[in-house]
């Protein structure tokens, strides 16, 4: 028998008799299905009624019944109830009586209107002898497994099955007998169905007596069909090859004779039609758990959302049909559903070139898209799979997922030109809404998009996907602008026949394009492969597409090294240098034929005392030795150079060693540089201690004294290289924790170092308390308070604490809470040096509650739990913390549908509102239920379990949940009925479950029935699944059994105690521990599982911190735990479900405390930093006595400035404190006014913060002073004369010495004088003493303070002694000069006299000259002033020669401090002027002009140019040089320079050298030819010979501020062939850019391919024309012309090709034969006659593949053309002209002589008989014919013959063809639709034919009251066609309509939109109303007399009374409504459902 499929709601097959429902009888069971309890027995409930034939009464149903429904309503089993009896049916017919026959049905919406029998005739039964009237009313078909092998008993007829069609047969009159019903399947022309075989074909039934039933074929148990008798049933067989939804019609024939009157022996016959709907396709389940294989031999449809979960493979296999969407048109859900696939798992559809996959929508939702892809785990690939109406995307507004892979596929649209349709889901109802389609994947290959898009750009098919080797052919799309598409064909995308014109967005926009090389970088030469590596950065981030750098490198001669890859990795090495932010590509030039030396500098400087050791490298290693290498010193003088390489200096000056082969020809020169040697005196670091953390690195700097030392080297040691290492430029490495000395000394040697300790620490992560609320007693010990550092050997450790309410508790130092009272507080801990921090919510009360939680329900997002002390508490959306609501004594709860609850307690029931209020009892009749042991819902349904095991149920019971055998909705409590004692009852979603005490498990509600039904027994507990509504679990023994209704879904053993089984996890208790593991993709995804991750986990896995668990509870994203010390909480708290102060999902379970309770005194705001009204600080803040989070208004909080404007603020929280700072800060005496909205913060508990306006004037603080301390005068002389005295008084010591002192903290602070020899001086009374002679030194010091400054006190005895000029000599000593007299102050206090009859001293390069009146000393010595003398130059000397290299200044180290001369200006370079300048003891000469490499100079520095500092002139100087910019530097005309003076070929030279230049002009080239895009290698094949430029395909630029310009070079354009002008013509007019817009930017073509590419999907690339001769031509005339078609890539040359040519689309009209010559050019040939049209002709090329065979080539029409011109040829042409009176034919011929006349022949087929027309010759001068003998629309064939004088006849001409005007429209038989009801959707249907076809039939409706019209397009089955309006429309504003058929010349119309039909759309009636006609309340006996008068026409109903007395809906009051509604009222029955 039938039964549902895998999805969630039912899927039910109906039989409908005559197409249609019937109104009175007819009770079908539409798409509902049954299954008998106890035999588990499917079948399909089919009802109808059959009607009689054209014999002696019409059938009930007749040919005036013209729709088939499409609507579904349940009804329960059986048409008439047998058991009454006849007296009881006789009496109430008589009711209904009126004498006639019919009565007019009121349910034209469903049927139209028509006639229908009535139960009983009474005026016929009392007056005319009684007769049989045997009719079919019900019939089943079983799909029964015991009919054949084929049948799978799934209740759908399947193609291949064998059924059994089971009728209900009906007498309405007198007894019958030998009544038989027989059935065939033929059509109305006779013919039989071909897809159906009667195995039997008629029945006996026997007798049925008067107005009695009989069924047939089914066996029962009870009232109960059970199954299938075969032996008494009609049996078919279904072909095999029956096409998916095939309707087979039937037709049946009852026949009877009089079992009243033996004398009459008349058989009676009735006859009737209905269908059966076969389907030959296997629905595929709503989630695929299993792996699977989808093959050929079966059809496959998603009529719903399908679902591949994690994990689960479906491939897919060559030839397999997908449908999606549903094609039954009587699919109750088709209107709802929403279909798409969704890949968790794998799908891998694996096509073949041979066959395809197809994956479409169906016929019935043809215009609806094929939506599939996959998630972040799936993974879809895609071969050889055709895609109609493709959405391959998730559907996000951006971003979002489609599929991994697609390669051969082809992607198309059934509704061209129009838009496709998707449906979603949105505020719970499902909407229909346009799209476009769409493909995202990760790569597309070899794939074709074939007529995509819509007529507007909205509807633009959109590729966000890279595409490769793939063809666009007439589609309107949108490509991703940031993704590649290369070596595709755009081809046509024009505007034809009524379609889009093509269109492509920019993919220019995404910021990879125009870009600069920021900077480059060019490696040596690698050692072993000569490999020369080119580093290019762009900035910040790598914005270049690899496939672009790609390119570059090859353009360039190099290769490309993908980042990530080991070589790119290995060459990363040769650019360290370079900053670590910096991101660049790696191009590599390999160079293995020359061999090239490398050295580590290009330039060494050494002192006179050093040695330098040479490494040199050779490339490639493998074939030189460095021990084969010569060193050559050019200058001996300077320097020698070993044979290994090892410099030593010989003096100073410059030279070059050269490092070569053994015979020179390559060689590498080094600059050596010797100065005099500057010793090294000191070395220290610039730090002194370093503090890394692991992982870190940091540089050391040596500095080294004197600065101007030449020992510069330095190297570096670690003691500890496993806690930090050094590299040789000093760059320290922290490796891991600890200390370590680095230490650094001189290269040379010398005897010191200087050292810094490195601390290496282990950063912390983070820091976290264990939880975010934690709970205390004022006594109890807080040990479990813990904060936790990650990683644990993380070193920073230090913890600053606060509190918002120090008052309440607080951090000590040690680390303990300390706790002052009851309350509430956030700890704030902090670690010290990071920027990590952690909050805790701290709350002490005398004691938190111990109760459990035992129960847990959910509304929305919000939880409610039952605690064992009989409290309801709830928390979650809108609650901080769990709230107690008002209620106690609370034994079980459930949830009302409306804010309240049904609270039980102590056995008694009640509905409570949230506040602890009694709403009402209604639903107990206003009282309190007692003797209740438990309560639960779902939704609007309620049941109450009662202690002697009855369950009481009201509510929502449309399923029949509720279990009372109704499905009427009740106020009122009503008894389940269920005999048997019930100990367990939950509700589910429209159905529920009843445990009884003997084990059995019934359920009731949808798929179950109204009256509860045994799904199995045994069973020992049941429970709901909280994570799924529809699903529950079921324990037999040690199994769990998990359960979607009826269906098992899975098993799962009982493992420890507390056991969960969902749909999203699993949980079990053991030894107090929970164990997890997810049962579905998203089962962790928030961490729910809570064992620290959001992984998937394959097995069960413990969940953390959780001991002593009692109880788990799974909500999908949520689970909770109870355990013995608490409640717990773990997964997704986007809305508060952990209950812990914060929204951060946790992974970890969290404790959720009940209780909490904030502090007493209200939140408010204590303080601010604001003063008087003033604010001095930079911000201001806001002090409140709780810690604060942001509430609903902080957005809106204000300041504003004195002029009423807006100030910016940055506003930060920190615990009770909220900061307010302006962004550009507070302006000084401003006055701001701050403006903080009521609800602006709140606190962790809820509490909100109230208004607050302050008003204040900002003033700038003074500047912050410090202490300071100076002296003036450093050095202060004094004179202690014999004349003054013992001693002196030289003033107040604070000025002598200038001091300037302040002491902020103490501005009455002192100082003290401190004189170190007190021999010397004394301060006395504020005042300097001189004492003696001497020096000393004096000390100020600042009291209070560690400032201090000292200077030197010098008291001579002669009153001449000053201080006129003191030069500081190192730290050593102090020289001062007066009146000769020349002394060394030493920092000691010392002295020394050095000169008494100094001139002038002179301080030169560490040496004291002193000049005397007829002297000069150095350093003591006596000495001349001699002359200056070059000690070296920054030239080089070579053997031969000196070279400047690279320096445009020529500098001379000379021996002494140089002074101006008289003639520095005159300083020349050969001939030119030059600037000099002098420095130290050095000369800067730079000439005026450019030095150019590779000439000679000769420099001239006369005499007296510089001079000594005592004035000796310097001789005249001579320097020749020759400049060079490098030591290979150009010498002009195309030569180079070498080092050694020898000149080479200039591009051999630079083939050796990559420079930085050479790489960006190389990318300024590759831009320039418009190389730098995504957009490469493509072929855009636009038709030109379309005129409007608007209908091509045009690359458009994006919008742009100012000019940029994009690359698109580097494709095809379709321009071969043509000239230079017309080709820049032709491409300009495909480019929409700036040269169109200026506000576009600017698009560069740069160099365009001349072909085709050879890469790209197989194209046409060329046809030509020769003439008989051979030559080339291209206009046409008469005679043989050979054609020549190209393509641009090997053709299948076994694959025809179909080239055929016409002057209008679709260029057809002839073809042309022709052979392939080779694999990629075609030829045929074929001659033209005056019969073929002249003008231009258009090409059609079709048929063909790639030689590969994969690629098909797709119709290239329109894009080539030609022209004929046949005008001298007039022989035998002919011509035709369809009319409205017949077909007109004209011809040409020359005349002749001989010419008599003509015949014209006919034949209506182009090979067959021809017929002469005319009766006579039609004369010669007559040249025209008009045939009026057409049917209209028919194709016919025309020739003519010439007709001589002698009556013979020439050959026929050419034939001609012609179709005969179409003049006949279509036929439309519509029966109008009148009435309707809101809130179902409406089917108009109607039947067109037509005498050639029917294009379409389309249904145009709009509102009443509207201006426009909506379109259906609708839908056909054979010649009957339906279109749905959706209910959204069906609205009380009525409707309008009117249908349009259309033959695709002829138009047909019913109604118009003038006059269109007018549909009264009525309210739909509330169900609760019905029986109730008069509306006051109650059913009673005045309900059903009101009945019976309207029936009988004796009393008008409005339309508010007709709907509640129309019962069972169908539009027509009836005497059983009369009779229900009595029995109702008379308590009879309980309920009015028929």
């Amino acid at each position: 028998m039938q039964a549902g499929n895998c999805f969630s709601r039912p899927e039910v097959y109906t039989v409908h008799l005559q197409n249609k429902r019937y109104c009175v009888f007819c009770r079908q069971l539409s798409h509902g299905r049954k299954r008998h309890e106890k035999t588990d027995t499917r079948y399909a409930a089919v009802s109808g009624h059959a009607g009689l034939d054209s014999g002696d009464h019409q059938s009930a149903d007749g040919d005036e019944h013209p729709r088939r429904h499409g609507s579904a309503r349940r009804h329960r089993y059986g048409a008439y109830p047998d058991t009454n009896t006849y007296p009881t049916k006789f009496i109430y017919g008589q009711i209904a009586a009126t004498g006639g026959r019919s009565a007019i049905c009121c349910d034209p919406e469903h049927h139209g209107v028509h006639n229908l029998p009535k139960i009983v005739d009474i005026y016929n039964a009392l007056t005319q002898l009684p007769r049989p009237e045997v009719s079919a009313a019900d019939f089943l078909v079983f799909d029964d497994k015991s009919l054949s092998d084929q049948n799978n008993g799934d209740g759908v007829i399947d193609a291949g099955e064998t059924v059994a069609l089971a009728f209900t047969l009906r007498n309405r009159w007198g007894a019958a007998k030998d009544v038989t019903l027989s059935l065939d399947a033929k059509s109305q022309a006779g013919i039989d169905c071909p897809y159906i075989r009667f195995l039997t074909n008629n029945v006996n039934y026997g007798d049925v007596g008067t107005y009695a039933s009989i069924d047939y074929g089914k066996t029962k148990e009870g009232t109960f069909v059970t199954g299938v008798d075969a032996d008494k049933s009609l049996l078919v067989k279904i072909a095999d090859d029956c096409p998916n939804d095939y309707i087979i019609a039937l037709n049946i024939t009852v026949t009877a004779k009089n079992d009243l009157d033996a004398d009459d022996t008349k058989v009676y016959s009735s006859g009737a039609t209905t269908t059966i709907n076969v389907r030959r396709g296997t629905i595929l389940p709503s989630i695929i758990t299993e792996d699977m294989t989808l093959t050929k031999d079966h059809y496959y449809i998603l009529p719903n959302a399908t679902l591949i979960q994690e994990g689960v493979t479906v491939t897919v296999e060559p030839g397999t049909q997908l449908q999606f969407w549903t094609d039954d048109p009587h699919d109750a859900y088709a209107d709802t559903a929403i279909t798409y696939l969704k890949v968790d798992g794998t799908l891998l559809c694996q096509g073949s070139e041979d066959e395809h996959i197809r994956m479409f929508p169906s016929e019935l939702m043809s215009q609806y898209r094929v939506q599939l892809y996959e998630r972040y785990r799936g993974t879809i690939k895609l071969y050889y799979t055709d895609v109609v109406n493709p959405y391959l995307h998730d559907g996000s507004i951006s971003g979002g997922y489609g599929i991994t892979y697609a390669e051969n596929c082809e992607f198309s649209q059934n509704y061209r030109a129009k838009e496709i349709y998707g449906r979603d889901l949105s505020s719970g109802r499902v909407s229909t809404f346009y799209s476009s389609g769409c493909l995202m994947a990760d790569l597309a290959k070899d794939c074709a998009f074939y007529k995509l898009g819509g007529d507007q750009s909205f509807y633009m098919f959109r590729v966000n996907s890279p595409c490769d080797g793939c063809i666009f052919v007439d589609s309107s799309f949108k490509l991703n602008d940031s993704c590649e598409y290369t070596d595709c064909v755009f081809y046509g995308n024009s505007n034809y026949l009524g379609e889009n014109s093509g269109y492509v967005s920019s993919y220019t926009t995404a910021g990879v394009y125009s870009i600069s090389i920021r900077d480059t970088m060019i490696s040596d030469r690698h050692k072993d492969t000569g490999t020369v590596y080119a580093a290019i950065s762009t900035g910040n981030s790598f914005q270049i597409k690899e496939s672009v750098m790609e390119r570059f490198a090859e353009y360039i001669g190099g290769e490309y090294l993908p980042r990530f890859t080991a070589e790119y990795s290995a060459a990363t090495k040769y650019f360290s240098t370079w900053s670590d932010y910096r991101a660049y590509y790696i191009i590599a030039f390999p160079d293995t034929t020359i061999t090239d030396i490398t050295l580590p500098k290009s330039e060494i400087t050494l002192d006179t005392g050093m040695t330098k050791q040479l490494w040199p490298e050779v490339a490639p290693v493998k074939t030189a030795l460095v021990a084969d290498l010569k060193y050559t010193s050019l200058d001996e003088r300077v320097v020698t150079v070993s044979d290994t390489g090892l410099i030593t200096p010989v003096a100073a000056g410059g030279t070059l060693v050269r490092v070569s082969n053994a015979d020179g020809s390559v060689y590498k020169d080094v600059a050596v540089h010797v100065t005099d040697c500057v010793p090294l005196e000191s070395l220290t670091l610039n730090e002194d201690a370093l503090r890394l953390p692991v992982g870190a690195s940091e540089k050391l700097t040596p500095v080294l004294a004197p600065v101007d030392t030449t020992r510069t080297g330095v190297v570096y040691e670690s003691a500890n290289e496993n806690v930090a290492t050094v590299d040789r430029d000093g760059t320290v490495h922290a490796v891991a924790v600890g200390t370590a000395v680095i230490t650094a000394r001189p290269a040379m040697g010398e005897e010191f170092a200087a050292s810094v300790t490195v601390t290496v620490v282990q950063p912390a992560e983070s820091i976290a308390f264990e939880e975010s609320v934690y709970v205390t007693t004022l006594e109890q010990p807080d040990d479990d308070l813990k904060l936790t550092i990650t990683p644990a050997t993380a070193t920073e450790r230090d913890i600053a604490w606060e509190s918002s309410n120090p008052e309440i508790c607080e951090m000590g130092t040690d680390g303990q809470l300390i706790k002052h009272k009851n309350g509430a507080a956030t700890l704030r801990a902090t670690l010290l040096g990071t920027g990590l921090s952690a909050e805790l919510v701290v709350c002490i009360s005398d004691a938190p509650p111990s109760a459990k939680v035992e129960d847990i329900q959910r509304s929305g997002s919000v939880y409610y739990a039952r605690l064992s002390d009989g409290t309801l508490w709830c928390w979650g959306s809108g609650y901080m913390t769990p709230q107690k609501l008002s209620f106690s004594d609370v034994d079980d709860f459930a949830l009302g549908y409306t804010q309240g609850a049904y609270v039980l307690s102590n056995g008694t029931l009640q509905y409570y509102s949230m506040s602890g209020t009694v709403y009402t009892n209604n639903f107990n009749y206003s009282k309190p239920m007692t003797g209740v042991k438990k309560v639960t819902a779902y939704e609007n349904s309620y049941f109450a379990l009662k202690q002697d095991g009855s369950v009481w149920a009201w509510g929502s019971n449309g399923y029949g949940q509720l279990g009372d055998g109704t499905t009427s909705n009740h106020s009122q409590a009503v008894q389940t009925d269920i005999s048997e004692p019930v100990v367990d009852v939950i509700g589910r979603n429209n159905y529920t479950l009843f445990l009884t005490e003997s084990g059995n498990l019934y359920g009731a509600g949808e798929t179950f029935g109204s009256t509860p039904v045994l799904i199995t027994d045994g069973v020992s507990a049941i429970a709901k699944d909280y994570s799924d509504v529809w699903r529950f679990t079921a324990q037999k023994g040690q199994t769990l059994y998990y359960y979607s209704k009826r269906s098992v879904e899975r098993t799962v053993p009982v493992r420890g105690s507390g056991q969960v089984v969902s749909g999203y996890n699993d949980f079990y208790i053991q030894d107090g521990s929970v164990f997890g593991k997810p049962t579905g993709s998203n089962g962790n995804n928030y961490g729910q599982l809570g064992v620290g991750d959001t992984e998937y986990h394959e097995d069960y896995v413990q969940l953390l911190k959780i001991t002593g668990a009692q109880q788990v509870w799974n909500f999908t994203d949520t689970t909770f735990i109870q355990t013995a010390d608490g409640f717990y909480g773990a997964g997704c708290n986007e809305r508060r479900a952990l209950a812990n102060l914060t929204t951060e999902n946790s992974t970890v379970p969290v404790r959720i405390f009940f209780g909490l309770q904030a502090n007493e005194e209200p939140f408010h705001l204590e303080q601010t930093n604001i003063t008087n009204d003033i604010l001095t600080d930079s911000a201001l803040v806001l002090d409140y006595s709780e810690s604060l989070l942001k509430a609903d208004n902080f957005g809106t909080v204000t300041l504003k400035n004195s002029s009423g404007e807006l100030v910016s603020l940055r506003r930060t929280l920190h615990l009770d404190k909220l900061t307010l700072t302006p962004v550009s800060g507070f302006t000084d005496g401003v006055t701001y006014t701050l403006t903080f909205p009521a609800g602006a913060l709140q606190t962790k508990f809820g509490a909100t913060s109230e208004a607050v306006e302050l008003t204040f004037t900002y003033q700038t603080p003074a500047p912050a002073e410090v202490d300071s301390l100076t002296l003036g005068k450093t050095v202060l002389t004094g004179v202690l004369s014999p004349e003054s005295g013992t001693k002196v008084d030289l003033g107040e010591i604070k000025e002598a010495f200038k001091l300037e002192f302040k002491c902020v903290s103490n501005p009455d602070a002192s100082i003290t004088w401190t004189v170190a020899d007190n021999a010397v001086a004394m301060v006395e009374n504020g005042n300097l003493i001189a004492l003696s002679t001497g020096c000393t030194t004096v000390t100020a010091a600042l009291d209070g303070t560690d400032l201090a400054a000292t200077a030197l006190l010098y008291i001579s005895g002669d009153d001449s002694v000053t201080a006129t000029k003191s030069v500081q000599n190192g730290a050593e000593s102090t020289v001062l000069f007066s009146n000769g007299a020349l002394f060394a102050l030493h920092a000691d206090g010392t002295t020394q006299q050095l000169f008494a009859d100094a001139v002038d001293f002179h301080w030169d390069g560490g040496a004291l000259w002193v000049k005397t009146a007829d002297a000069l000393y150095c350093d003591g010595e006596l000495t001349e002033d001699l002359p200056i003398s070059v000690k070296y130059t920054n030239l080089l000397s070579r053997t031969s020669d000196t070279v400047l290299v690279g320096s445009q200044t020529l500098i001379l180290t000379a021996d002494k401090t140089l002074c101006q001369g008289e003639n520095l200006s005159n300083i020349a370079i050969s001939g030119g002027s030059a600037s000099a300048v002098t420095s130290g003891n050095q000369l800067l000469i730079t000439p005026s002009d450019p030095l150019v490499s590779g000439t000679s100079y000769t420099v001239t520095i006369p005499a007296n140019s510089v001079s000594t500092y005592f004035g000796a002139p310097n001789e005249e100087i001579t320097f020749t040089f020759i400049y060079l910019d490098t030591l290979a530097a150009d010498a002009g005309d195309g030569k180079t320079v070498l080092a050694s003076g020898a000149v080479s070929d200039n591009e051999a030279a630079a083939a050796r050298a990559w420079t930085s230049e050479r790489l960006t002009a190389g990318w300024k080239a590759f831009c320039d030819k418009g190389y730098d895009t995504l957009f490469y290698g493509n072929a855009i094949l636009n038709r030109f010979t379309e005129n409007n430029v608007e209908k091509w395909l045009r690359i458009t630029a994006p919008s742009a501020s100012s000019y940029v310009r994009y690359g698109i070079g580097g494709n095809y354009w379709g321009t071969e062939g043509l000239s230079e002008k017309t080709k820049k013509e032709a491409i300009n007019k495909q480019i929409l850019d700036f040269d169109d817009y200026q506000s576009m930017a600017d698009l560069n073509e740069g160099t365009i391919l001349e072909t085709i590419p050879e890469t790209v999907w197989p194209v046409v690339r060329s046809v030509s024309l020769r003439d008989a001769n051979g030559e080339a031509i291209t206009t046409v005339g008469a005679g043989k012309t050979t054609f020549t078609v190209t393509f641009n890539r090997d053709m299948d040359t076994e694959m025809p090709l179909q080239v055929r040519f016409g002057s209008s689309y679709p260029y057809a009209d002839f073809e042309v034969a022709g052979q392939w010559l080779d694999s990629r050019t075609w030829e045929g040939s074929t001659t033209m006659t005056s019969l073929i049209a002249n003008g231009i002709q258009y090409w059609s090329i079709a048929n063909g593949r790639s030689a590969e065979g994969h690629l098909k080539l797709y119709k290239d029409w329109g894009r080539f053309s030609f022209n004929i011109d046949t005008s001298s040829a007039l022989a035998m042409t002919m011509q035709a002209e369809a009319a409205d009176d017949g077909v007109i034919l004209t011809w040409a011929q020359d005349d002749f002589d001989t010419l008599a006349g003509y015949n014209v022949y006919r034949c209506d087929r182009e090979d067959g008989q021809y017929a002469k027309l005319n009766t006579s010759v039609i004369p010669a001068d007559v040249k025209t014919f008009t045939d009026t003998n057409v049917t209209p629309g028919q194709m016919y064939y025309y020739n003519f013959t010439v007709v001589k004088t002698d009556l013979s006849e020439s050959e026929p001409s050419g034939k001609i063809s012609v179709r005969a005007k179409d003049t006949m429209a279509p036929n439309i038989y519509h029966d109008g639709v009148y009435n309707a009801f809101t809130g179902s959707k409406l089917i108009i249907s109607a039947t067109a034919n037509d005498n050639l076809q029917i294009d379409k039939v389309e249904l145009f409706y709009r509102v009443t009251g509207t201006e426009s019209w909506k379109v259906v397009t609708m839908t056909a089955v054979n010649d009957r066609y339906s279109a749905v309006i959706p209910s959204s429309d069906v609205t009380t504003a009525g409707l309008e309509y009117y249908i349009r058929a259309f033959d695709g010349v002829n138009y047909a119309y019913k109604g118009t939109a003038e006059q269109p039909y007018a549909i009264a759309v009525s309210e739909a009636v509330d169900r609760s109303a019905l029986g109730d006609v008069n509306g006051d309340g109650q059913i009673n006996v005045l309900d059903a007399l009101m009945v019976l008068q309207a029936s009988n026409d004796r009393l008008n109903l409005d339309a508010e009374q007709f709907a509640r007395a129309d019962l069972n809906g169908n539009k027509t009051l009836e005497a059983v409504e009369v009779l229900t509604i009595l029995q109702y009222a008379n308590g009879i029955i309980g309920s009015l459902t028929l």
